[in-house]
């Protein structure tokens, strides 16, 4: 202690000494400990390295060959249960082959399809205003743009397999056929909305109507549809026909909606021949009639013997992309 007090300088260099050492043997002790804490993981990732190199995770040739294998077999299964459905892609239907190429093309197609459905309306006994061009009176004077050939010509022809359907059925009169606007074949691959306001702010727009989203099956990138609304008087049998007829499998047809109201004609022309516009159309009813749907049993579907139904239907088209493999595999 003497020393101590006598030597104050060399005595703290002392215990500051004695205090740094043991500040490094704490540490040493501490990082022996992490050392053995990370060679018990090491060991335990290198354990688990070799248990996944076991299995073969990595994307090899042959893993990768049979993930190819497997999707294909599942798009194919998929693309099956969905004919079975009788929804399938339109660019898969035949129906849909052979479509112009040309604006002048199209028009005369267009005026084809008008004189048949005329003949066909006059053979079946349906009456037609005299102006009726069955939801294509925008090109009465000329043809579709380039860009929208192909969806009205898809229009054109699903409008004809409606109309042969109806005809058969045999109603009284047709008062309209309408379809929503064309969208650019740019853009046919995509299931596109159609602008809420398209049918007013459109040329000819008595030709176009809007769906309502809510009963639509319209979803972007995987469902795309074309929706119809044709309007037709006659008794129940011809409705019953009409959406019988629309069951068949060979086009995927949807029926989204049927009303119903009174249907009053003052006077007809001749069958598939256009008679007075009163007769057409008719007066509305006093009662001022409420629209029903056809399959609810609780509202008389007929309130008189002959009824204006209106009826709304969607084609299907499913957008299924085959796989494309990659290149080096086989």
């Amino acid at each position: 202690m003497k020393l101590l007090r006598n030597h104050p300088v060399f005595s703290g260099l002392i215990l500051l000494a004695l205090v740094v050492a043991a500040v490094e043997v704490w540490l040493i002790l501490d990082a022996d400990d992490k050392e053995r804490d990370l060679v018990e993981q090491l060991d335990l990732r290198i354990a688990e390295i070799e248990r996944l190199q076991r299995r073969q995770p990595a994307p090899n040739e042959v893993n990768l060959r049979n993930a190819r294998d497997d999707f294909v077999q599942n798009a194919l299964v998929l693309s099956s249960m969905l004919r079975s459905l009788n929804v399938a892609g339109a660019d898969e239907l035949e129906y849909f082959q052979g479509e112009p190429t040309k604006s002048t093309d199209a028009y005369f197609d267009i005026a084809q399809f008008v004189e048949r459905m005329q003949q066909l309306a006059a053979e079946s006994g349906v009456t037609l205003k005299p102006d009726e061009r069955f939801g294509f009176s925008t090109y009465t004077n000329v043809g579709p743009d380039a860009a929208i050939i192909r969806p009205v010509y898809r229009q054109r022809r699903i409008a004809e397999y409606l109309l042969r359907a109806l005809f058969a059925a045999r109603p009284k009169a047709l008062i309209s056929v309408q379809r929503e606007v064309p969208v650019e074949t740019s853009t046919l691959d995509r299931a596109v909305p159609r602008p809420a306001g398209a049918a007013a702010n459109t040329p000819g727009g008595g030709d176009f109507f809007v769906i309502d989203p809510q009963v639509s099956a319209r979803t972007p990138d995987y469902v795309a549809t074309m929706a119809f609304r044709l309007s037709f008087a006659g008794q129940t049998s011809a409705l019953r026909g009409f959406v019988n007829a629309l069951s068949a499998p060979e086009i995927p047809l949807v029926v989204r909606s049927v009303e119903v109201e009174p249907y009053v004609a003052e006077a007809t022309g001749a069958p598939g021949r256009a008679g007075p516009p009163a007769g057409l159309f008719g007066r509305p009813s006093q009662s001022n009639p409420q629209p029903a749907l056809l399959q609810n049993p609780s509202i008389p579907i007929v309130a008189e013997n002959v009824s204006r139904f209106v009826v709304t239907v969607e084609l299907f088209e499913v957008k299924i992309r085959p796989p494309e493999l990659e290149e080096g595999v086989e």
